[in-house]
């Protein structure tokens, strides 16, 4: 975690499906700081804003609520939520496109019917 963002990992038991990035802790205050880490219930919704498209809802974040794992590349784009990828660009950001790992991701959760997904920090230097 930085000043720009927070990167992390989301993973199903030990298995690695995806880099993430989010706000920087900013004492989870909404639409600013990334969440917790921790254990949540996730469920795959489609997406208002984009008609056609799935987002990720993460639940039961203490102290949180709407909280979506959806498209994006930039820190910017995070808007307190979670940004998924397969690999961080030299800037900061995900490579592009963010898009692709949010499908995967959704097809994942529904194929083998994930209720839970862990989201942890990035040891420093990866």
């Amino acid at each position: 975690m930085n000043r720009i963002a927070s990167y992390g990992m989301i993973h199903d038991g030990s298995i690695p499906l995806a880099v993430t990035i989010e706000s920087p802790w900013r004492h989870n205050k909404i639409n600013e700081s990334c969440i917790c880490i921790g254990r949540f219930p996730i469920e795959v919704v489609d997406d208002i804003k984009n008609k056609g498209d799935e987002i990720i809802l993460v639940k039961d974040v203490p102290g949180r609520s709407g909280i979506g794992m959806h498209r994006g590349n930039h820190p910017k784009d995070t808007r307190g939520c979670i940004l998924p990828g397969y690999m961080f660009d030299n800037d900061g950001s995900i490579k592009p496109p963010s898009s692709d790992a949010l499908k995967f991701l959704c097809h994942y959760i529904k194929q083998y019917e994930i209720k839970y997904l862990v989201v942890t920090n990035l040891p420093a230097g990866i």
